[in-house]
């Protein structure tokens, strides 16, 4: 239980935006939740950092741990964007899709390019 709470706060930071799950653009307020993404607190968040919480993310939210996300498993998010990282067409988000939408999400937040986020760049994108 402990860890899919974990998961939740994971969620609600940058990792997985506001398209798949709506309410986590609102969520990500907390510095703490950037502190725990970047993983060797050098104030940045990079792309590799950036991966693995989305890893981690992802595979939480795989409730019949197969290795896919359907939209059951986010049902917050919205049809349409899901639809969308679903490349396939086979109503399932593979872990490929999944971080492909998700690093949209962070190509657009990295406001001067450099391939890492910073808090204010963060709190930019919010």
């Amino acid at each position: 239980m402990l860890e899919r709470a974990l998961a939740v706060a994971l969620v609600a930071t940058l990792l997985v935006g506001a398209t798949l799950l709506p309410d986590a653009r609102a969520q990500m307020a907390d510095q703490s939740d950037f502190a725990t993404t970047d993983l060797n607190d050098d104030g940045q968040v990079d792309r590799e950092e950036y991966h693995r919480r989305m890893m981690d993310t992802m595979f939480f939210a795989d409730d019949d741990g197969d290795g896919m996300l359907t939209p059951d498993e986010l049902p917050d998010a919205d049809p349409g964007v899901f639809q969308a990282a679903d490349r396939n067409g086979d109503g399932m988000l593979s872990p490929e899709e999944f971080t492909d939408a998700r690093f949209d999400d962070f190509d657009t937040a990295d406001q001067d390019g450099n391939g890492t986020l910073s808090s204010a760049e963060v709190d930019a994108w919010r």
